[in-house]
């Protein structure tokens, strides 16, 4: 969850790596410098999404 993640990096502890919808790659890219991100899937709305799994 991006939470955990932004709560470790306010800490000081290294976060390397976030995954998720499009939406949480680029607000972990926005709040966790250096992150490195991997989009499974694609939001449409609240609770709808396009996932990348085969």
């Amino acid at each position: 969850m991006l939470i955990d993640a932004a709560i470790l990096a306010e800490k000081g502890k290294p976060v390397i790596m976030v995954s998720g919808d499009d939406k949480v790659c680029a607000e972990a890219k926005a709040i966790i410098s250096g992150i490195v991100t991997a989009e499974v899937k694609k939001a449409t709305g609240y609770r709808g999404h396009v996932s990348f799994a085969k």
